[in-house]
């Protein structure tokens, strides 16, 4: 059976329809991850816990089950999964992501670094693990250190827009203007269909002495309108 397993910020559902065959926890778990893609979050809360329940050691349940309780807001409860999943698979780094991600919204920013610490530890080239932690550096002030994550995550993708955007904010608030205005540049190279880049690119044009070209960017930010 392919099992649908559950990351930070998203649910992806790659195979979730039950196979003649499967067992009772695994026909569980694929009704569970169609429930969480058509938006039944309680259902697939409920479907995960009974996986739970017929095998207490499946670690991509609990990872589940917590992606869907962040989902619902339930942050006490996704931080005990993703815990119960660690406990079971020290070695997996996306465990740690995920939890990371949670302590994020839980304004634990040091928390969540731990984590993302954590999981670059376990798979060095983890480029979500570089660009969460170079936010929550970002977020404490801590500028040097969120330009050197983020720069890493552009090593290792060179077409990540965002970590080209979120570089560019750090240089802003490293009053280095020119360099962050090449950075959003690249940012808008890789998607011109979002509308931060402009705005972000429009106070770099700003901060520069441009004001024609940062009212343009703010024009185009409008007409996205996203």
């Amino acid at each position: 059976m392919q099992r649908t397993i559950l990351f930070f910020l998203c649910l992806l559902v790659f195979s979730a329809v039950p196979a003649l065959g499967q067992s009772e926890a695994d026909q569980y778990f694929s009704r569970a991850a169609e429930r969480a893609e058509s938006g039944d979050l309680d259902g697939a809360i409920a479907d995960y816990t009974k996986v739970i329940e017929l095998n207490p050691r499946d670690i991509d349940a609990y990872n589940n089950r917590g992606n869907v309780r962040k989902n619902k807001g339930d942050y006490k409860g996704a931080i005990e999964d993703f815990t119960t999943a660690i406990e079971f698979a020290p070695g997996r780094a996306a465990l740690y992501l995920n939890r990371g991600v949670v302590k994020m919204r839980m304004n634990d920013p040091h928390g969540a670094i731990a984590d993302y610490t954590r999981a670059i530890q376990k798979d060095p080239k983890n480029a979500s693990a570089y660009y969460n932690r170079g936010n929550a550096r970002h977020a404490l002030g801590d500028l040097q250190e969120a330009y050197d994550d983020l720069s890493r995550v552009i090593e290792l993708n060179p077409d990540h827009g965002r970590a080209y955007a979120n570089r560019g904010k750090v240089k802003m608030d490293m009053k280095s203007y020119k360099t962050a205005l090449e950075d959003l540049n690249l940012a808008i190279a890789s998607n011109s269909k979002i509308a931060d880049f402009f705005r972000l690119r429009a106070k770099a044009h700003r901060a520069l002495g441009d004001p024609k070209l940062a009212l343009e960017d703010e024009k185009a930010a409008d007409l996205l309108g996203n």
